[in-house]
């Protein structure tokens, strides 16, 4: 994997957390504001995509240290 590869993961990983991290904010302010329990799901989906996102970047490091 080239380093501009490796560039837009990382372009790709940002993106997806900054939603992530909108979406969960607004799920949390709606769930505690007008007491929508559901929205607790929400939020933890959220927070496990933002980590699945930082560790598909992360595996890209690894995969681009082998010898393909």
């Amino acid at each position: 994997m080239t380093l501009a590869d490796q560039k837009k993961r990382m372009a790709l990983m940002f993106l997806i957390n900054g939603v992530c991290l909108l979406l969960a904010a607004v799920s949390v302010f709606v769930a505690i504001r007008y007491k929508v329990d559901a929205l607790w799901f929400v939020f933890v989906g959220l927070l496990i995509t933002g980590f699945g996102a930082q560790i598909w970047f992360m595996l890209g490091f690894m995969r681009a240290g082998r010898v393909e």
